[in-house]
């Protein structure tokens, strides 16, 4: 029900802008490019099928950070709200975790469990964002103009090969097993401030919460592992 919300109030959004870029011209519209830094939120993978020995097992993944890449394109609809449309990519980050069984890492290590494994995931995302300018609402001309907005769209998600390795009974052994992708539903929460330089130039600087779905895996089992993470941007905005 909230994603259908999001995307109601997206559309109309997005209708309101195509309305009123026929009516008024271009007036309003900018183009804003910047580097962002993603901290990866850590995750509990699903049960894998089939369990351990009988037992529940999953994987414990502990993410690092990366850095994103974004574009975007925007068009202010009136004096506080605006729409954008942003392409982003945020590099590669190492992801690595423990197996677990019912819910604890191993404290001995029996034949064909795997103990830990490692991975690099990255995302490219395209998402269409309603901003709310709180400068305008409150009808002040502050030199910091701050806002919020809600975005949604879809994103793919793409985990290299993972490294695992495991101790046979006192014999070490590792493998290899080969990743995936998968693509779907994307949303985010941003709020930030622009900062004016001139008339057509501001610097832009945000937080994000992202919410980029998931990944599935075949590892003795399929696992899914969702993809969040915190993520701060900052930006340069021109003004067309």
């Amino acid at each position: 029900m909230k994603k259908l919300i999001a995307l109601a109030v997206l559309g109309t959004s997005l209708g309101c802008s195509s309305m009123a870029m026929a009516e008024g011209g271009f007036d309003g519209l900018y183009l804003k490019g910047g580097l962002g830094y993603v901290m990866g939120i850590d995750e509990t993978t699903n049960d894998i099928a089939g369990g351990f020995d009988g037992a529940d097992a999953a994987f414990d993944f502990d993410a690092d950070s990366s850095i994103a890449l974004q574009f975007a394109v925007g068009f202010k609809i009136n004096e506080y709200l605006t729409t954008e449309v942003s392409l982003q990519h945020n590099t590669g980050y190492d992801i690595s975790g423990d197996l677990l069984v019912d819910g604890e890492k191993l404290d001995f290590y029996e034949e064909g469990a795997y103990y830990t494994v490692d991975s690099d995931l990255d995302t490219t995302s395209l998402m269409a964002t309603a901003i709310i300018d709180f400068a305008a609402l409150a009808e002040s001309d502050w030199a910091v103009k701050p806002y919020a907005g809600l975005g949604v769209g879809y994103a793919k998600n793409s985990l290299g090969n993972l490294h695992l390795e495991a101790d046979f009974d006192g014999d070490s052994g590792e493998t290899d097993v080969k990743g995936g992708s998968d693509s779907g539903f994307a949303w985010k929460v941003v709020a930030g401030a622009t900062f004016p330089i001139n008339k057509n130039l501001a610097f832009d600087a945000s937080y994000q919460y992202a919410d980029y779905g998931s990944v599935d895996v075949d590892v003795d089992g399929d696992i899914t592992l969702d993809v969040k993470s915190h993520e701060l941007m900052f930006a340069l905005k021109y003004m067309l």
